[in-house]
């Protein structure tokens, strides 16, 4: 629907990835991965 859509999009704003894994019998499983980048103090 249209909140995955927001959030695809949120998510590779931010650089990241999404996946989907549809298990039969058990539902959807979404991934997802966010860079992590540190400040320099």
């Amino acid at each position: 629907g249209l909140g995955l859509f927001v959030c695809y999009g949120i998510i590779q704003w931010h650089r990241g990835n999404i996946t989907v894994r549809n298990n039969v019998d058990k539902g959807t499983t979404f991934h997802i991965t966010l860079p992590i980048t540190r400040k320099d103090d």
